[in-house]
């Protein structure tokens, strides 16, 4: 079995397959659960991780549509 802590010494590709991107940046910013990561960020920033991923892929489609 692959610990969180040892996935962090397997490429991107590969951690993919076992852990979700949040728990991955929740270990590696020391955040032992996910659903803390969730609170803080959701303090911080006024929205959830996957909100503001969505938020961040509209803004780049949309500066990618004025330089076309």
């Amino acid at each position: 079995m692959v610990t969180l802590s040892r996935s962090l010494d397997i490429p991107k590709a590969e951690r993919s397959r076992n852990f979700s991107e949040t728990d991955i940046i929740s270990a590696e910013c020391s955040i032992s659960a996910r659903t803390y990561l969730y609170r803080i960020f959701k303090l911080k920033e006024g929205c959830t991780p996957t909100e503001w991923r969505e938020k961040m892929a509209e803004n780049v489609a949309a500066e990618d549509k004025k330089q076309d």
